[in-house]
């Protein structure tokens, strides 16, 4: 069952194609037929070691950019789509003259040429996306000054989701900006020692196959890791055939947490988004208090999403009017789960051989497993107190409530979704079973969606680029602040949060027609202030 997720090729060589399988399919799907939904935005903002010429820097991109799909190949994939088959393919076109290649990086290099500032520059990316079912580039290179003046610019990997993952993202910045700061302190061409044709060994299979346990599990029926979210049919980790037949099993009421949506009458384009940072001296208070209670910096944040949301919802409430207040207050009373409606997890350390990014068979450049979760209300209560006589919300980050009660439920909510190679492949399995029925209905409710990229230096990435370590270095391409949108003109609220440069940074994003200015303001001040206050 595995040789249509590998590549191969029938004409010696000039072409590879596979098909894609689950995840990596099912984004497809969302983004062709759910207008551009889930659309991936993978930036960094660098100040230049110098002011290049024009010319030199548009140089300099090319030959980094060629340089990086000779690395990672799959970017010089094309997408289509047979819909008949409901199958979607890879073609990747084994370019090897100077003349070929050079042609795919004017197609796949989009210049910007007004100064923005970067959440600008943001809000004009989130409104960008194709259709890949037409045979286009899997993945575009954006390069947006912020001021060119002073040698800064927003370099972007955008693409549908399936082209690269948050991690994957990390490393093509890292070989891409070598690469970039070699050139520009260099007058050597990069790509002419370059052995094309040889890289076409580094394209991976899809991840169910570097399992190496695919053809074993993946004809028998795939069995639900797990119970549903309470009244949440997901897409993400079994069939809603099963998820509706588990609903209906259900021994108690099961209500969860989905405060009443409100239009916005302002939203004028998609998206709405906020990022912060936890200074240095913070990040460090936060890692010591999960150290101190025993606990991962992805379970306390996570956790604090989730009672972020409720304690955002109840806040924001009134200023839509009594009766929506006193809706909002009667789910917070009612509901017996709040849901994180998709969580992410690296499954790349699973394949041993595939394990190193650039090694001699390469890396899925997305190898991102989801699945959902469900916390539970009543310890969320515990930490997010109403005073229904007021509508004041009482903050309590106690380890009695916090650390013993929100957390330990997510913990134990995560501990149900097993990692193992055969669970896996049954959640993989459910996504490929949708790709003929793609509905965006199930997620337009207020639930969170929560990805922990990680700790990017250490994960082997971007440590030379640091405002310090490339200031010291002199001459160095500097990577000031790296950014992550995903697309979504869904009432999911997104949080993707990292740690770079010793600081965590957070990034929100949703859709602007459910969410205004000033109840985003609302949702970001107060994952902030759980997260200092937890610190306290």
């Amino acid at each position: 069952m595995s040789a249509p997720y590998t590549f191969s090729t029938s004409d010696g060589g000039k072409t590879y194609t596979r098909q894609l399988y689950g995840f990596e399919a099912l984004c497809l799907s969302f983004a062709s037929e759910a207008n551009g939904l889930f659309f991936f935005n993978g930036s960094a903002s660098l100040h230049l070691p110098s002011v290049p010429a024009a010319e030199k820097l548009k140089d300099a991109i090319e030959a980094s950019w060629i340089d990086l799909r000779y690395a990672s190949p799959q970017i010089g994939c094309t997408t289509s789509f047979d819909k008949p088959s409901l199958a979607w393919t890879y073609t990747y076109d084994a370019r090897t003259s100077q003349s070929a290649l050079t042609a795919w990086a004017n197609a796949t290099i989009k210049w910007h040429d007004e100064e923005k500032t970067v959440l600008d520059h943001y809000a004009d990316l989130a409104d960008m996306h194709w259709d890949p079912a037409t045979g286009v580039p899997g993945i575009i290179l954006r390069v947006l000054p912020i001021n060119k003046a002073e040698g800064k610019w927003l370099v972007c990997f955008q693409s549908p989701h399936t082209a690269v993952d948050g991690r994957g993202c990390l490393f093509f910045f890292d070989h891409f900006l070598t690469t970039l700061n070699r050139v520009l302190s260099s007058t050597t061409a990069v790509t002419s020692a370059l052995e094309w044709g040889k890289e076409t060994a580094r394209l991976p299979a899809a991840s169910v196959v570097l399992t190496g346990e695919f053809d074993a599990h993946a004809a028998t029926p795939a069995v639900a890791p797990g119970p549903p979210p309470p009244g949440f049919v997901s897409p993400f980790s079994r069939t809603i055939e099963q998820s509706q037949l588990l609903l209906t099993r259900a021994s108690s009421p099961q209500i969860p947490f989905f405060p009443p949506l409100v239009k916005n009458p302002d939203a004028t384009s998609v998206c709405v988004t906020r990022k912060f940072n936890l200074s240095a001296q913070e990040t460090a208070k936060f890692r010591a208090v999960c150290k101190l209670h025993g606990r991962t910096v992805t379970q306390a944040v996570d956790s604090a999403f989730a009672a972020t949301m409720v304690e955002a919802a109840l806040v924001s409430a009134p200023g839509h009017g009594e009766e929506h207040a006193q809706a909002v207050a009667g789910i917070y009373e009612q509901s017996t789960h709040w849901i994180d409606a998709l969580s992410f997890k690296d499954q790349r350390p699973h394949f041993p051989q595939h394990s190193k990014f650039y090694g001699p068979e390469g890396s899925a450049p997305f190898a991102t497993d989801g699945y959902d979760l469900a916390v539970d209300m009543g310890q969320l209560r515990k930490a997010v107190v109403l005073d229904k006589s007021t509508f004041t919300v009482k903050r309590d980050t106690s380890k009695e409530a916090f650390w013993d009660g929100v957390v330990v439920s997510y913990a134990e909510a995560t501990s149900r979704q097993k990692g193992d190679h055969v669970s896996y492949i049954a959640r993989e399995t459910a996504k490929q079973s949708q790709l003929g029925a793609i509905s965006t209905g199930p997620m337009i409710v207020r639930a969170g969606v929560s990805s922990s990229i990680g700790h990017v230096e250490a994960l082997g990435t971007l440590a030379d680029f640091t405002p310090a370590v490339a200031t010291a270095a002199g001459k160095r391409v500097i990577v000031e602040e790296l950014f992550t949108l995903v697309r979504s003109d869904i009432p999911l609220i997104m949080l993707l949060y990292w740690q770079y440069d010793g600081q965590l940074n957070f990034m929100f994003n949703t859709c602007r027609a459910y969410q205004t200015e000033k109840d985003m303001d609302t949702m970001s001040d107060t994952l902030k202030g759980w997260l200092l206050d937890l610190s306290a």
